[in-house]
């Protein structure tokens, strides 16, 4: 995808990296953030959403999308994600702008459908 991203010349910094708080990305830098399957067990901790939004200018976007199960099956995203989520709006560091389960958004071998999870944030 990065190569992709690449060939279209539309973008001035593209990275592949890991995400923690202070990872030592510049804060109030860029205009948007995607993520798809990174916030799955093992992988992303909840507390990762403040650096994302540190990095993001105001006016910018996070956008993640995940399997909705993951919300109650992962341990810390039952426990962490939501609260993680409402703490950076009740703070008024982001505004939801989008939050929304998609049905059958995977397909397994079986053809039976998972239900993905759409978030979409605004930096404030």
């Amino acid at each position: 995808m990065n190569k992709i991203a690449e060939e279209k010349k539309l973008y001035t910094n593209i990275m592949q990296r890991f995400l923690f708080l202070d990872c030592g990305l510049e804060h109030n830098t860029y205009d948007g953030v995607v993520t798809c399957g990174t916030f799955v067990a093992g992988h992303m901790k909840s507390e990762v959403l403040v650096e994302i939004c540190n990095i993001l200018k105001p006016g910018g976007y996070f956008i993640m999308a995940m399997r909705d199960e993951y919300l109650e099956t992962v341990e810390e995203y039952k426990l962490h994600l939501r609260s993680t989520i409402n703490s950076l709006v009740k703070e008024g560091k982001w505004r939801t702008v989008r939050d929304e389960v998609f049905s059958n958004w995977v397909l397994h071998e079986n053809n039976q459908g998972v239900d993905g999870h759409l978030f979409v944030f605004q930096k404030c």
